[in-house]
């Protein structure tokens, strides 16, 4: 199971990429890899790696402290012809941690970052689940500084360097309807679902409104559904992508999570899909000292599966390295249900 890049008839998986992986997937190590595995097989970003995703999404938040530098490991060694990187733009840091909002310095400093790492990045949006808090009280208030650091971005960006989209925020379609609203003025590059827009119902609302203003294709050439991806969605996000075409509109549609690293932190992978239930299904991999020396296999049909046992994993190498490699071998069964989901093999 090599190169699981998903059918470009459907909707794009981008898996959010944690900064252990970025480091660690990339080389040299100080030591040695479990089961001989190299850094070009877990390089998910390197074409002709056993998995190899042409899509994946980086979150700024990681790297707040930095001023337009080059993410290190495998985003700043990255092929930019066969590769297209996604920046979070870090407001979902802004939620738990408002001070690090100072204004138009944070837009600055962020829209550096992303101009020196990304494709495509979303613009600095205040999300609607700070409501509620000292900073932002109230839904207006969290309007009204996003307004504020899209008037930044529109000036001092270099159109195109990178696209930018056009994040969509609130908790229910009225206030959905006033974000579109309001933002819209701003003619970036596409579109960013978060918040409640991401809600099906109040999706199609959202585009069926901005195919009425000429707000989707051309220009508006790419919309993204931020921390999002079971299969199910993904299911009815391949649907609004040929929809889309159907009517003549050229629209990308990706989205995202780091479910697949996230799981690792807690012993998990993904491991499968449930056609029933149409859901992932995950395995716990048994990562205690008394499995050293086990030649138990490790669940799921990739490429580390393969290649590697649970003994491995608990060897002379580095906790993180054996944690890089779940992580890989976690995207790779991701990729895989998400082509199974529709009756497609993977590659």
């Amino acid at each position: 199971m090599t190169n699981l890049i998903l059918n470009p008839d459907r909707a794009q998986y981008a898996p959010a990429l944690q900064l252990a992986f970025i480091k660690g997937a990339a080389g040299p190590h100080s030591r040695p890899l479990p089961a001989g595995l190299t850094s070009g097989e877990l390089n998910i970003l390197q074409p002709g790696s056993p998995v190899f995703t042409p899509f994946a999404l980086v979150s700024y938040g990681q790297f707040i402290s930095s001023i337009g530098a080059p993410a290190p490991g495998i985003i700043a060694t990255r092929d930019r012809a066969t590769t297209t990187i996604i920046g979070d733009s870090g407001g979902f840091q802004f939620i738990s941690k408002p001070d690090l909002y100072q204004g138009r310095p944070t837009v600055l400093k962020a829209m550096g970052w992303l101009k020196a790492n990304s494709d495509i990045a979303m613009t600095v949006d205040i999300p609607t689940r700070a409501v509620g808090s000292a900073t932002w009280p109230t839904f207006q208030a969290c309007l009204s500084d996003t307004l504020a650091n899209l008037a930044v971005l529109s000036s001092a960006r270099t159109p195109g360097r990178p696209r930018f989209l056009n994040v969509l925020q609130g908790r229910d379609w009225k206030e959905c309807r006033a974000w579109y609203d309001a933002v819209k003025a701003y003619p970036f590059d596409g579109w960013a679902f978060g918040g409640g827009s991401r809600e099906l119902s109040i999706m199609l609302r959202l585009l069926a409104l901005m195919r009425q203003e000429g707000n989707l294709g051309g220009q508006y050439g790419h919309v993204h559904i931020l921390g999002t991806s079971s299969l199910s969605r993904a299911v009815q996000f391949t649907q609004i992508k040929r929809a889309l075409r159907d009517a003549g509109l050229t629209v990308e549609v990706t989205f995202d999570t780091a479910t697949p690293s996230h799981y690792v932190k807690f012993g998990k992978m993904i491991a499968g899909m449930n056609p029933g239930k149409l859901t992932a299904s995950t395995a716990r991999v048994p990562l205690s000292p008394t499995y050293r020396g086990s030649t138990l296999s490790l669940p799921g049909r990739t490429f580390v599966a393969r290649h590697a046992q649970v003994g491995d994993l608990l060897g002379p190498s580095a906790p993180s390295h054996s944690r890089n490699a779940l992580s890989a071998g976690s995207v790779a069964c991701h990729c895989h249900a998400f082509n199974s989901s529709s009756g497609e093999s993977a590659r």
